[in-house]
C-alpha cells in the first residue's frame, strides 16, 4: 500500500504575522475566544490578502461587533444624505419652508426603513 504525501505544512510569512495557518487550510486569529478565518492557504500562500482583511475588520472584531460590510457604489442612506443636504441648503436659504423640509426628512426615512 502506498502511502499518500502530505501537502507541506504552511507557515507564518515571518514571526510578527497576525495571523496563523489553522489546520483546516485557512488563515485565521483568535479574537475573543472565537477562530475567525480569513481566506484558504492555498488561495494566499504569503497571507496578503488575509492581513488585508484582517486589518479591514480588526476594530469591529476587538470591539465584539460583527464586521461591517463595505458597499460599493451609493448606498440609499448615502442618496438620502446627499438629498437632505442639498435641501438644508434650500432651507437656509429661504427657498423652501420647514414644513416642506420636515416632510421630505419623513419620507427618506421611510424610504431608508423600507430598503434598508
Amino acid at each position: 500500500m502506498a502511502k499518500l504525501k502530505k501537502a507541506p505544512k504552511a507557515i507564518k510569512p515571518r514571526p510578527d504575522f497576525p495571523l496563523f495557518p489553522h489546520a483546516a487550510g485557512y488563515w485565521a486569529k483568535k479574537v475573543r475566544g472565537r477562530l475567525i478565518y480569513f481566506g484558504k492557504v492555498a488561495d494566499d500562500p504569503k497571507g496578503q490578502a488575509a492581513l488585508d482583511k484582517w486589518l479591514e475588520q480588526r476594530d469591529d472584531l476587538l470591539a465584539g461587533r460583527v464586521p461591517r460590510v463595505k458597499a460599493e457604489g451609493l448606498t440609499v442612506k448615502d442618496l438620502c444624505n446627499h438629498f437632505l443636504t442639498a435641501k438644508k441648503d434650500l432651507l437656509d436659504a429661504g427657498e423652501i419652508n420647514v414644513r416642506t423640509f420636515d416632510e421630505l426628512r419623513d419620507t427618506c426615512k421611510r424610504i431608508g426603513d423600507a430598503f434598508g
